[in-house]
């Protein structure tokens, strides 16, 4: 039986040009933003080991309001993470994308 799946919004801080890749990530496949970010979550939650820490560098944020699906399973993993961080799952989000956008 497949994993039931939640909605969740998250408000990850990124600055307009990490809003603007974001997007045209997303377009690129199709897709919406919120699937990209669930697919990068979904990556990153599977990742064993330390992760990069990610350096907010030169910008202005902003609030991006996005809504992912996860299964329940993910989001407990994610708020799992995020508390042991001392992190909202929003601010978590927020570092997986930084770091993903790092790497393109």
């Amino acid at each position: 039986m497949a994993s039931a799946r939640v909605r969740l919004w998250l408000h990850p801080m990124l600055t307009p040009t990490e809003v603007r890749r974001l997007k045209a990530r997303a377009a690129a496949g199709l897709r919406t933003a919120g699937a990209v970010v669930s697919e990068l979550l979904a990556r990153d939650l599977g990742r064993k080991g330390p992760r990069l820490p990610v350096n907010a560098g030169a910008g202005r944020r902003q609030r991006y309001s996005v809504a992912v699906v996860l299964t329940r399973e993910q989001r407990a993993a994610l708020e799992t993470r995020a508390a042991a961080q001392r992190r909202s799952p929003s601010s978590n989000a927020a570092a997986v994308i930084i770091r993903h956008l790092m790497r393109q």
